[in-house]
């Protein structure tokens, strides 16, 4: 089978990859990540030299965190870092009050136990919220074909004690009890 060399392709399972070694399994890849999920620069790039990523350089790692459509990484001065979607347990400082409600999309499958119980982080550390409802729906998608719409008061959340971090088009959140969820359908 001959290997996809398009440009974009090569990026985008980079992406892919970079994600599955910095919110999973950098041990794996013998990287330590500090308490904020932060590694280093040269350690990740070492890394890289023992997988089919082998071709991807510094400047690659830079392109991909500054123009990436999702913006997944962040690079502080030699280090880089996922800014959400972790399974391993890192610090995440910084919470904030959000102005609006925020929303989630997820299977109908899953609605009564959620209205029931709240919107848990599962198998991450933190529960994704969307900005707006087309990127919910979006997101939801990946696993339903029409997914359920969920609205969070994130006014009243952040006021009851829950916290709330800005990663830009993602909001992560502590466990979102059901008094502050409201099914669109």
């Amino acid at each position: 089978m001959e290997e996809n060399t398009n440009p974009s392709y090569k990026y985008e399972k980079l992406s892919k990859f970079l994600s599955f070694v910095l919110r999973h399994h950098p041990d794996q890849y013998n990287l330590e990540l500090d308490e904020e999920g932060f590694t280093l620069l040269n350690d990740l790039m070492e890394a890289l030299k023992k997988t089919r990523h082998s071709w991807a350089e510094l400047a690659d790692i830079e392109r991909l965190v500054s123009e990436g459509e999702k913006k997944r990484f962040e690079i502080r001065g030699d280090k880089i870092r996922a800014l959400y979607g972790h399974s391993v347990k890192v610090k995440i400082e910084d919470s904030f009050c959000p102005k609006g409600f925020l929303y989630h999309g997820t299977s109908s499958d899953l609605l009564t136990e959620i209205l029931d119980e709240g919107l848990c982080p599962m198998g991450r550390q933190f529960v994704h919220l969307s900005r707006d409802k087309k990127t919910a729906e979006a997101v939801g998608k990946r696993h339903h074909p029409e997914p359920v719409i969920l609205e969070i008061d994130a006014v009243r959340a952040c006021e009851n004690g829950i916290k709330f971090f800005d990663r830009g088009e993602v909001v992560l959140s502590e466990k979102i009890p059901p008094d502050f969820i409201k099914s669109l359908g």
